[in-house]
Order: structure tokens, then C-alpha cells, then sequence
């Protein structure tokens, strides 16, 4: 839930919203020998949004990613999202692609 007092901000700020999501993530591990490994994982967001001066309105987003670990202190992850999110009482639709980098010193 948020609440805003800013008027006429160049970007979406309504005076106050609230959101209620359920994610459910499925994972299976496609390669694994010892540290290293391969996984892929699926994840679905159901929801409604709840905007000030406007209805009540579903939400949703499905993501896909792969983790690699090819030594145990290196991660990679990319993948992408598609859902439909809503601004203003319009429901858009909204493709993400992203890749991550991690490495443990």
C-alpha cells in the first residue's frame, strides 16, 4: 500500500494504491555435478490493484529464468517476464527481458 502527495509528477504517482499478489515458482535442476549447475525455474503472479478513482483490477506476470553456476562462486541468470500490469485504471502489457551477474568474493 502507498500513498503519495506529490501533484502532477512526471511519472505514475497516484495518491494511493494497494496491491495483493500469490506467486507460485516452479524450479528443476537440469544439470548438477558436485558445485556446478543448471537450472531453469517458472513463475506465475496472480493478483488484484486497487488504484484511488478507479476499480479494482487483475494483475498478473509470468517469468522464466535460467541460473548457471559453472564454479561455486559465479552466477549468471537471464530470462523473461511477460504480464499486465494496470496504470490508471488501463490494463497494459508489459515484456521484460534481464540477465544478472553474481560472483561471491
Amino acid at each position: 500500500m502507498s500513498q503519495n502527495k506529490a501533484v502532477e509528477a512526471n511519472y505514475f504517482n497516484p495518491s494511493s494504491d494497494i496491491s495483493v499478489s500469490v506467486s507460485g515458482i516452479n524450479e528443476h535442476i537440469l544439470y548438477r555435478h558436485y558445485q556446478h549447475s543448471f537450472r531453469h525455474r517458472l513463475q506465475l503472479n496472480l493478483g488484484a490493484y486497487k488504484q484511488a478513482s478507479y476499480d479494482t483490477m487483475p494483475v498478473w506476470s509470468l517469468r522464466y529464468e535460467h541460473q548457471w553456476n559453472p564454479v561455486p562462486r559465479f552466477e549468471l541468470m537471464y530470462g523473461f517476464a511477460y504480464g499486465q500490469p494496470v496504470y490508471d485504471g488501463n490494463s497494459e502489457t508489459s515484456w521484460q527481458l534481464f540477465a544478472g551477474l553474481s560472483g561471491r568474493f
